[in-house]
């Protein structure tokens, strides 16, 4: 009777392993998940990252090249103003002459 009961204690004990033992594979197989999710989360963040800095970086090279324009476009202001300023000189000067 006593090595009975023992070799049930044995099958309890058996399957009770086997029972954690599929439990730790499980919770190895949970943890190979999330380190996989915590990855791609961390790759994800990376790629977000890299086009927020590629955005910016476009944002202010266009910013640059509009500044230029309204520079340039300024600039040509200017020369028509100075062109028109020295033509209306020498207009006035003709007509003091043929006074």
């Amino acid at each position: 009777m006593s090595s009975a009961v023992t070799l049930g204690k044995l099958r309890v004990i058996r399957k009770l392993i086997t029972i954690d033992s599929a439990f730790s594979e499980n919770a190895m197989q949970n943890v190979a998940v999330l380190e996989r999710e915590r990855e791609r989360e961390i790759e994800e963040r990376g790629e977000q990252e890299r086009d927020a800095r590629a955005r910016a970086l476009h944002s202010r090279s266009r910013a640059r090249e509009s500044a230029r324009e309204r520079d340039s476009e300024r600039a040509r202001a200017r020369e028509l103003r100075a062109k028109r300023a020295l033509a209306r000189r020498e207009r006035e000067r003709e007509r003091e002459r043929e006074k």
